[in-house]
């Protein structure tokens, strides 16, 4: 694997079920933070946005959504204004009017044909350009 592509992401494992753990912090694992895109949900009930900070190794301030980098790594924070059901949750890709993670059906803004920063295809465009990356 050369890079991952994650949603809903937090700090949370079996023994830190608080959100404290570490390990996945950028410079505690083997993946480099160049190598980490995730998409975060306002309104993620699991994850704080600092957690997301910690393990992209990006910062931005508060009210700037769009962190990803110039190489398409970092973070990009859906508000809840851009989820079809007005709710940017833990499943955000997930269409699911008051249930976050029941919906049988993706949401317009991340489903293709849907090009946003936060959609699945520049996601699987930007996974894709490590193909044959060593």
């Amino acid at each position: 694997m050369r890079a991952s592509n994650v949603l809903g992401l937090n700090k949370h494992d079996v023994l830190h079920m608080d959100g404290n753990s570490a390990c996945l912090d950028d410079g505690h694992r083997a993946r480099p933070a160049n190598r980490l895109r995730a998409i975060h949900g306002e309104s993620d009930p699991f994850a704080k946005l600092a957690e997301v900070q910690a393990i992209t190794g990006v910062s931005c301030p508060a009210d700037e959504q769009d962190c990803l980098q110039p190489d398409g790594s970092g973070y990009y924070l859906v508000l809840d204004a851009q989820a079809q059901d007005g709710d940017a949750g833990h499943c955000v890709s997930a269409y699911a009017p008051g249930e976050d993670c029941a919906g049988s059906t993706f949401d317009v803004g991340w489903a293709p044909p849907a090009k946003e920063p936060w959609s699945l295809l520049p996601s699987l465009d930007w996974l894709a350009s490590f193909a044959d990356a060593k």
